[in-house]
This record gives structure tokens, C-alpha cells and sequence, in this order.
């Protein structure tokens, strides 16, 4: 998923250190490189924007979308998709 290589990226770059939002990855330096070479964060699947947590409880991220429906939990194609790092 080119989302979880531009965080792993990112962090490669910054310390170990995830960026507090989305929005960090699309945002071009002062050579105008940017993590995703994307006008905006790309949306889910189902044309939503992904839910991103930065570092907490010791994990360095959490990457989630609420499936098909855009609810909490759910079966199939409802289901929540979520990544998260140990």
C-alpha cells in the first residue's frame, strides 16, 4: 500500500519518528519532493479518507478505514481494515 511506504519512508528519514498526520506526507520540501507524489492523501477504497493515529501505547502508527459502510465494525465488505505496527 504506497500509504504504509511513504509512513515507513518518512519515518526512515525523520529519526524513527512517524509524522503526527496524513497530510505530512503530501506536503512538498523545499525541493518540492514529497513522500506521495499526490496533490492530496489518496482516499479508501470506498472514496473516504483514512483514519491515521500517530505514536501512542508504544506503536509508531495505526492506519485504518471503516470498510465498505464508513460504520464501526461490520462483516465482509463492512469489515474495518486496520494496520497497525508493533
Amino acid at each position: 500500500m504506497a500509504l504504509e511506504s511513504a509512513l515507513l519512508h518518512y519515518a526512515l528519514n525523520n529519526g524513527g519518528e512517524f509524522p503526527t498526520g496524513l497530510g505530512e506526507l503530501v506536503a512538498r520540501d523545499e525541493n518540492g519532493a514529497a513522500y506521495l507524489d499526490l496533490p492530496k492523501v489518496p482516499e479508501d477504497p470506498w472514496g473516504r479518507r483514512y483514519f491515521y493515529a500517530g505514536p501512542r501505547d508504544e506503536r509508531p502508527y495505526s492506519l485504518f478505514t471503516l470498510g465498505a459502510d464508513g460504520l464501526v465494525g461490520g462483516v465482509g465488505a463492512d469489515s474495518d481494515l486496520t494496520h497497525e505496527t508493533d
